[in-house]
């Protein structure tokens, strides 16, 4: 066990969404492995909060994309930004750990910086694929350590003055599964002898008001379709199962599974996903999927007009194996495109062509070349305390 000091250091750490809080929860077991008398505070849900940290905020369910959205829970956010700087200024901690949640955790990354405070940026903002080197500056000019969880984030943040480590993508250590079909379909309630359609609707309110109708009638469809087949809803959080009623509920038989999501995918026919990390662990788990999203129609028109044609010319595709094979190797919706028979049409496609299948199984095994790793956490674990260790 490493011991740095005397005294317990006091680890900073900020997730802002339900991914996030579930890395940190991780990383923090993975800390106090390394120096068990370390303290912990900051913003998660309850995944970080069993871990032992003191939680002074909780945005996880004022996760938005978009323009308009995030106003809708301006007051909250504003809020939890404020008792987060008030934290870094008043009991100035050993290190600042962001993670994820790129708007809110950079500024608290300027502001940690600005008090001398060592910061770590764990999953970082991904200016190395969708955004700018001026953008990239940004991050490094307020980080001490990126840990990197693509490799081509290695050679973009070193070439703008950055201190960035591969260490590979945290979900590799916890997109896995070895339970059996048997035991999964008698924990969900789920009759054996029908394939599964999968439904992951997302976390965020906007994923349930906008995408989960529009994957609730397609699966609908597709079950009247293939009566073999039967939809199971992957619940992220419980808090969410009446909001999902109250946005869709399908006439047909709709199961909600509250285990784990990686057992489901690993039994999974095929599933129908809301765009985000999500589709890099059924990539993980070489479960074939379609991703779709969708903002408030408003909100994406404000995008459209502020950001132009050159945005949407560098950023061609919304789900990770798409941005990271740098082509369609999975079926994705956005917007308009994220329809009901559009989507139905994509599905039978994948369960009437068994080749399609194949072909993107092969796919997946080649872009996990670009992430995969091994103890993820416990290498974040070490950079974190090495970082700290070199200040003492």
């Amino acid at each position: 066990m490493l011991k740095l000091n005397e005294k317990p250091l006091k680890i900073m750490i900020s997730a802002g969404e339900i991914s996030g809080d579930r890395y940190g929860a991780r990383l923090v077991k993975e800390l106090s492995k390394l120096d068990g008398d370390l303290s912990f505070y900051g913003m998660g849900h309850r995944a970080m909060e069993d871990s032992g940290v003191k939680l002074l905020a909780n945005l996880s369910g004022q996760s938005t994309i978009g323009i308009l959205e995030p106003l809708l829970y301006l007051p909250k956010i504003l809020n939890a930004l404020h008792k987060m700087k008030t934290f870094l200024r008043n009991e100035r901690p050993d290190v600042f750990i962001a993670i994820d949640f790129q708007g809110f955790n950079m500024m608290l990354c300027k502001e940690a910086k600005k008090l001398g405070i060592p910061v770590v940026y764990f999953i970082s903002p991904q200016e190395w694929q969708w955004g700018t080197e001026s953008g990239g500056k940004k991050v490094v000019e307020c980080t001490d350590k990126i840990l990197s969880i693509f490799k081509e984030e290695v050679p973009f943040y070193s070439k703008l003055g950055g201190d960035p480590v591969f260490i590979g993508h945290p979900m590799c250590d916890i997109a896995k599964s070895d339970a059996i079909k048997e035991d999964v379909f008698k924990k969900g309630d789920l009759d054996q002898s029908k394939d599964i359609l999968a439904l992951f609707p997302g976390s965020r309110s906007q994923e349930i008001k906008y995408v989960w109708p529009v994957i609730g009638q397609a699966a609908q469809a597709l079950i009247e379709r293939y009566p073999k087949m039967q939809m199971v809803l992957a619940v992220a959080d419980v808090e969410l199962i009446p909001k999902i009623k109250e946005s869709f509920t399908p006439s047909s038989p709709l199961k909600f599974y509250e285990g784990s999501p990686y057992d489901l995918m690993k039994h999974t026919k095929l599933s129908l996903v809301t765009s985000g990390t999500v589709t890099l662990e059924h990539m993980l788990m070489g479960t074939p999927f379609i991703a779709n999203f969708r903002f408030h129609p408003l909100s994406y028109w404000v995008i459209k007009k502020l950001v132009g044609k050159k945005f949407f010319d560098r950023v061609k595709f919304i789900s990770l194996p798409n941005i990271l094979a740098k082509k369609k190797i999975v079926p994705e919706n956005i917007q308009t495109e994220c329809s009901v028979e559009r989507l139905v049409s994509q599905a039978v496609n994948f369960l009437e062509n068994e080749e399609e299948i194949i072909t993107l199984k092969s796919d997946y095994e080649e872009v996990k070349k670009s992430f995969y790793s091994v103890n993820v956490n416990k290498k974040a674990a070490e950079e974190i305390l090495n970082l700290i260790k070199k200040g003492k």
